[in-house]
Parts: C-alpha cells; structure tokens; sequence
C-alpha cells in the first residue's frame, strides 16, 4: 500500500471549492502500478467520460460504473450534505475507510468480497469531506434478490430446486461464517450477495460450484466478543426477504447451517425462525406507518379536503397536473402501453363506496412491502365528499386477463392445474399476512399467461388485519372462494390441496375429508372431471 497526496482537482461539491484542501489516496501497489500515475488518480476525469454509468445516485452517496484500459470498476462517491454527515466523519472513519477496512476483515475469514485497489479522502482544514472509493467490478454476476424473483420462482423444476438448496445452504454458510467471526451487517438483505452467472447457467451440470460474493460493506460491525442479539438483528434482515420468496423446508435448511457453521448463540433454528418471525410482523407494522407519510417512493400533494398521493419517480409536477384533471392525464412510460385508470362511483346514480381509491392504494402498497404480487398503483385520487368521484391509476397491464377469462380459454388439464396450484399458493400467502377480501369474485384474480404469474386485483375490496387469518376464518373464506368455481371439481381439489400444503396434518385431512364429501354430490363436469384428493 502506498499513500500520496495530491492537489485538489476540480470538484463537484461546493466544499470541495475552498481553499487549503486536499485528497489522500490510499492506492493499492498492483492498481498504482497498472495506472501507470503514483500521484494521483484523475477521479473528476473518469466521472466526466461518455462511458461513464451513474448505477445509484442518492443525497449522500453516488456509483459509477468506470471503464478504463485496465477494466471495468466501481466508483462509491460518498458526500457530506449536512451537518450529521460531517459530524460523522468527525467521531468515526470515513465510510470509504470504514468499507475499505470491512472487505480486508471479510476477506480474512473466507468470503469472496470486492476488492478494493483505491480509498481517497478530499479534506478541508483537516476535516474529511467528500471520500471516494474504488473496487474492481466483479464480472458476469446478477445480485441474489434480482435471480430469486425473476429466474428461480419462474420454475419448478428438479434441477431449479436442488439450486434453490445450494443457494439457501451456502448463504447460511457465509452469515454463520461471519457471524463467527465477530462481523455484523446492520444491511444484510439478498441484493448485497451477487451471484456468478456463469455457475448458475452451468449448475445442473457441476452442482458443487456456486461462487458468491458479499458486497456493500460501508455499514459492516465488527465486535470481538459474540452478540446474539446483533445477530438476531442480521438475520431479521435478512429474513424480511428471504420468508416471503422461499419455502418453509428451504429456511429450514438455511437456519440448520448457519447454527452448524455458528453454534456460539446457543439458539436452536426453531428459536431464530420464531425471532425472525416476530421482526418480520414489526417490519411490515412499521412499513405501513411510514407508507401514511412522505418517503423516498411517495410524494404527497393534498389539497384542501383532498386525498392525493402518488409515486416518487413521476415527480411532484406530474402528480399536480394529474390532481387538476385526473381524467386527462396521460402516464404512460411506453409506447404501446397505457395505465388504466379507476373511478368511483362506477355510475352516476350509487354512491362512492366507503373504501374505495385511498383504501386501494393503501392496501396495492401495503401488499407489494410484503411481496403479494399485484398491480402497482401509480397515483390516487380522492374527494373527501363521497359526492365526489375518486380516481385510482393502475400501471399498464394489458397483458393480464380475469381469471374467469383464463379459465374459459384454456382447456389443457396440466396449465389448469398448475393455475389452481399458483392460485392455492398465493391465496395461502394472502391469508397468512393478514388479508382477505371482503367480496369474492374470480375477477379479484388476474392471471398472465405469457409469465405465468398472478396479480390481486380489485383492491378496493381488499380488508387488512394485523395478525394472520384464525383457522376458523381461513376455512370460511376458502370454503367461499372455492363454492365460485363449483362447476370446475378438478381445479377445485388443486385449488384446496395447494392452500392447505402447509397445515396440520389434523387439520388439512379433516378440511380436505369435508370437501370431498361437498365435491363428490356436485355434478361432475364434463371437460374437467375430477380427481381423487390425497388428505395426507
């Protein structure tokens, strides 16, 4: 390692405009030498190229993807906007150090992380402002969450389910592993672990390399002595994602190697998975109190006695301009696609319902913060005289069809049945985060045939409890949604042997026992005959 001083290039912060200040760089010898320049690195050159890639741009830190002669790297540009941030860089290490020392601790134990090859830090009178850091780019790899929702959930293949095995095995490897090691990852979610690509399209041939790398370590802790509670905390993290995108036999066999890899918490899995549970409740609680104000996805632009709301990303103009003439407005990011937009009162003479606008955007927000695949709502807009028409925008989704409609349309036993298996499972996901609706129809049920992949719709029906849906009530509403498809017996059994997989044997066999004996006096349809139920 070699540090130099350097003079003070031109900079893009104010701060950095002052006078008696000065960048300390902290350069890797291989980097220094590949650059071929041991005074300084020209960072306001390489953040001004035309190949240059902003990847996140926030108040208090900026990435850049970098292409140069020697490769691709990533540049964390950290700011100081405020006081807080500045007194911050006062009483610790900049965050540029603070990551810069991580990845050399997570390296020593093991886990593949970034390699960083510069650290800078622009000063002021002695004060640390703006730091930099630069690490080489990892090639050819996809962050976990990205291949979980788009790749490994779309099939339900053998060779898809032994790689959702390895991948949940070796992620409760590499936090047992730091865990062990006295390190703590206050923003330990699955989009800091990037995956290879190359091992992932090669795994049904060679299913012992799956290469992993944990990134984003600015907030990384470490302690010398062990705290379970500070892992607890990890693992709630980590399981806000991991619970709702993974099986109850694939967070078991997580929790069974990270308590072999780290045994010095003496908690059992059963104890972590209740713990991670009860965060998890807390997350969802909290996310639906801060949903009620504004944040970094929502603008809110009230006026008097009016309910308005919309998403960050389309900005305060547009959503004002959608306020004034919600009929007129036009938010369509494509070409070919446009929103739908929603009004009540559906006609003239009924009155507005009660929930209607404001309920459905609440209740399509609260439902995507917990990974209930629905349409997103874009902006809402709502009177508070029931006199007056209340408007809901809905992001394009031409493609998808009513239930109803699928149904009718589709007359091949096996997609049938795989629809009432994805209706059975997301309907039992729905219930056990404590929604149900309040009117049932197969239109409350969209269904995209070229994805394969389902969206609750009629939101304004929806209703929202704290806690999951009692036994008693899930046999009431599932009982009510399965009476809607009474002339379709086959897609009925799927529908009840998938919604109740995870049940007591006691209860699903004696549920199951009672349906049949429904099912059995119905006619029997002609194009779907049924098939026989195993309760167990």
């Amino acid at each position: 390692m070699t540090e130099v001083h350097t003079p003070p290039s031109s900079p893009t912060q104010t701060v950095s405009r002052l006078s008696r200040s000065a960048t300390r760089w902290t350069i890797t010898s291989d980097f220094k030498a590949t650059v071929g320049s041991g005074e300084s690195l020209p960072i306001d050159e390489w953040i001004h190229s035309p190949s240059t890639e902003v990847i996140k741009s926030g108040e208090h830190r900026v990435v850049y993807r970098i292409q140069l002669e020697t490769g691709e790297y990533f540049l964390k540009h950290f700011r100081v906007p405020d006081l807080r941030t500045f007194g911050q860089n006062v009483i610790r290490p900049s965050r540029a150090q603070l990551e810069w020392r991580a990845a050399q601790l997570v390296r020593e134990t093991g886990i593949p992380t970034i390699e960083c090859v510069a650290m800078g830090e622009r000063r002021v009178s002695g004060f640390v402002f703006d730091n930099y850091l630069l690490t080489k780019a990892i090639p050819e790899v996809i962050p976990l969450d990205e291949f979980l929702r788009e790749l490994l959930l779309e099939s339900h293949s053998p060779s898809h389910a032994k790689l959702r095995q390895r991948i949940t095995q070796q992620t409760g490897d590499i936090l047992g592993r730091l865990h062990q090691n006295g390190l703590y990852h206050p923003d330990l979610h699955p989009g800091n672990i990037l995956v290879s690509r190359d091992d992932l399209s090669a795994f049904p041939a060679n299913t012992d390399t799956l290469r992993m790398w944990l990134i984003d370590l600015h907030s990384m802790q470490h302690r010398k002595n062990h705290s379970p509670q500070m892992a607890c905390r990890d693992l709630a993290l980590w399981h806000n994602f991991f619970a709702r995108n993974c099986t109850k036999a694939d967070r078991t066999r997580f929790y069974r190697v990270y308590t072999q890899r780290y045994p010095d918490h003496q908690l059992t899995p059963t104890a972590i998975a209740s713990r991670c549970s009860l965060e998890l409740a807390r997350a969802d609680s909290h996310g639906d109190r801060k949903w009620h104000r504004a944040n970094s996805r929502q603008v809110i632009a009230d006026g008097w006695r009016l309910y308005c709301r919309g998403l960050a990303r389309l900005g305060r103009d547009w959503l004002k301009s959608f306020r004034a003439q919600p009929s007129s407005v036009s938010a369509s990011t494509s070409e070919t696609e446009s929103p739908e937009l929603i009004s009540w009162p559906m006609t003239p003479s009924e009155p507005r319902p009660k929930h209607s606008a404001a309920h459905a955007w609440r209740m399509g927000h609260a439902l995507l913060r917990r990974s209930l695949p629905t349409i997103e709502p874009w902006a809402v807009v709502e009177p508070a005289s029931r006199k007056c028409k209340s408007y809901l925008l809905l992001a394009p989704h031409s493609s998808h069809r009513p239930l109803p409609d699928v149904l009718s349309s589709t007359h091949h036993w096996d997609m049938i049945d795989k629809l009432a298996t994805l209706l059975g499972r997301e309907l039992n996901r729905l219930h056990e985060c404590g929604f149900h609706y309040a009117e049932w129809d197969g239109s409350n049920v969209l269904f995209d045939e070229s994805t394969f992949a389902l969206a609750w719709s009629h939101l304004h029906r929806l209703r929202q409890q704290r806690r999951p849906l009692a036994m008693r009530q899930r046999r009431e509403r599932l009982q009510e949604i399965l009476n809607e498809f009474a002339n379709r017996p086959r897609f009925q059994q799927h529908v009840a042997r998938s919604y109740t997989r995870h049940w007591s044997p006691s209860d699903r066999q004696r549920f199951l026992s009672e349906f049949l004996e429904q099912t059995t006096e119905q006619e029997t349809s002609v194009d779907c005959p049924p098939t026989s139920l195993r309760a167990a």
